[in-house]
């Protein structure tokens, strides 16, 4: 008899221990959970709502219609980065959770007020920060895209590089100044596509024995083993055999000798930074030379005559090769060439001993 009373005491406590886990199972989601309010002046009914997971991963979480009112959703993982998102009107707005619900109301004049915690503040006030200098460069940018006259080109690239330079440097010291926020980590990776060697030599070590954005340092490392895998530095330099604006053929060999070194410039005339370049080295083209430089230039121009005219208006004088298959040729392959322009220096022995050379440093060889 005593063991049978027993039994039901033993489910009873097995259910107590059951509830006791569900409500602790509960309380950890509610912990790492949060929430979004969403409101508008601008937004008709009906206007349909994306919230997306942004970092590490993204995926769409949820989609709602927005009726006129404010409406609510949920921010599952606060170590995560979100985005709300709408189309029609469009309108996106980067999230991070924090220890209080966050707030996102679209003003009448289009504009998005994020109310949040300190990461959600820090953001925002850089990307306000960068938004007038972000417009000069979409202005620019758009100049150069849709003017045909290349004096207007010219000095649009020039305005477009100025201001991208503001933008990515602050982009760049944001990310290092935050490396152990999650702000910091999502600039590092949302951007990771600009990021040039220079700043990756800074971004690695910044996010390197940082086991939660781990993800963000692979991406980082992915990036730099391209720019490594491109890299012709201490190397001989591939040979190749092309022909020349007045139709001889020249090999490297050829060129290398009696100069102290040759610069290989890889150009079209498509590319409005390359032209700028063949402006800005012509009127040093003797000086160079004095200095034992020989500078030949290899087109990648598939149409003869745009590449001709070309050399014809930018007045160049050195020696002018031609590979007319285009990006895809044997020569930009050797080179392992991705982008336009694209330099080498060669020594006399034919070694690479520089990439990407400016005229400032061909002037103090």
């Amino acid at each position: 008899m005593g063991v049978l009373k027993y039994i039901p005491m033993l489910k009873i406590d097995l259910m107590k221990r059951i509830l006791l886990i569900v409500i602790l199972c509960l309380t950890g989601m509610l912990v790492n959970a949060q929430s979004l309010r969403f409101s508008s002046m601008i937004h008709p009914s009906g206007t349909k709502l994306y919230l997306y997971k942004e970092w590490p991963e993204h995926e769409l979480i949820d989609t709602l219609i927005f009726q006129g009112k404010p409406v609510t959703m949920n921010l599952p993982d606060t170590l995560a980065v979100y985005a709300i998102q709408s189309r029609k009107p469009w309108m996106s707005s980067t999230i991070f959770p924090g220890s209080k619900p966050v707030a996102v109301a679209v003003m009448k004049d289009s504009s998005v007020k994020v109310n949040g915690g300190p990461l959600q503040r820090e953001w925002d006030r850089i990307e306000d920060s960068l938004a007038p200098v972000q417009a000069e460069w979409n202005k620019w940018g758009n100049i150069y895209s849709e003017s045909k006259d290349l004096e207007v080109k010219l000095e649009a690239n020039n305005k477009s590089n100025y201001y991208a330079g503001i933008v990515q440097r602050s982009r760049l010291q944001f990310a290092l100044h935050h490396a152990d926020d999650l702000a910091g980590a999502y600039m590092a990776d949302y951007y990771s596509f600009a990021w040039q060697p220079g700043d990756l030599k800074q971004l690695l070590p910044a996010f390197k024995n940082i086991d939660r954005y781990k993800p963000v340092y692979d991406k980082l490392s992915a990036k730099w083993t391209f720019f490594e895998n491109t890299k012709l530095v201490g190397k001989m330099a591939p040979t190749f055999n092309l022909e020349s604006i007045d139709g001889k053929k020249y090999d490297l060999q050829e060129i290398l000798k009696g100069h102290k070194y040759v610069l290989v410039d890889f150009w079209a005339s498509w590319c409005t930074p390359c032209r700028a370049t063949n402006r800005k080295l012509a009127p040093h083209y003797k000086d160079l030379q004095r200095r034992g430089i020989a500078l030949v230039s290899i087109s990648v121009d598939e149409k003869d005559e745009a590449w001709r005219k070309a050399v014809a208006s930018d007045k160049i004088p050195w020696l002018q090769l031609i590979s007319r298959e285009g990006m895809k040729s044997q020569c930009v392959v050797d080179y392992k060439v991705t982008s336009l322009p694209s330099t080498f220096l060669l020594d006399q022995s034919g070694k690479v001993i520089q990439q990407h050379v400016e005229l400032e440093e061909l002037l103090q060889l």
